[in-house]
């Protein structure tokens, strides 16, 4: 997509992790965007992580709002997955000829917007409901519209980034 540029990575803490980002072309001049991490460090884990991009790529197809993505992704997990596992996820429609990104957030870490006017970083706080995937079959997701200016910058991360340890064991 002209005019945008979208830089990804991801280490694993052990062998079989449950982060996991993915980017759906959506037409010409717009991309979904998820980032997700689904509980615990284990191969049941890893399997739901690795479902989980296919659901939002199916919905996909549907041209859905991000709400409804999110609404249909969660009952297909609570349906899906076994009982204490769920999934932390933002999703979101970002197009950058109209300057805005629609996110939801199902108990994913808030996105940071460092907007290049000002050279502040914010944390952006979502709207709705924020359970993870696959816990409550009823939930009131809610879209949240940022504004993206030239240069801005926006930044979707995990848990892993805010729970890092260094050497000695402190976050």
């Amino acid at each position: 997509i002209e005019g945008l540029e979208i830089a990804s990575y991801s280490m694993s803490a052990r062998e079989v992790g449950g982060d996991f980002y993915d980017f759906i072309a959506m037409g010409e001049d717009k991309v979904g965007m998820l980032i997700g991490d689904v509980t615990g460090k284990s191969v049941s884990g890893a399997l739901v992580m690795s479902a989980s991009p296919s659901i939002f790529r199916m919905l996909a197809e549907d041209k859905l709002s991000v709400r409804e993505m999110m609404i249909r992704a969660n009952r297909r997990a609570k349906q899906d997955t076994q009982s204490g596992m769920f999934i932390a996820l933002l999703y979101a429609h970002l197009n950058p000829a109209a300057g805005k990104v629609i996110l939801c957030s199902a108990g994913q870490t808030q996105p940071i917007l460092c907007a290049a006017s000002d050279r502040q970083a914010r944390l952006v706080e979502t709207q709705g409901d924020t359970f993870p995937l696959g816990i409550i079959a009823d939930v009131d997701y809610q879209e949240t519209v940022v504004r993206l200016g030239p240069g801005d910058c926006l930044i979707l991360y995990t848990d892993g980034i805010v729970e890092a340890e260094n050497e000695k064991g402190e976050m």
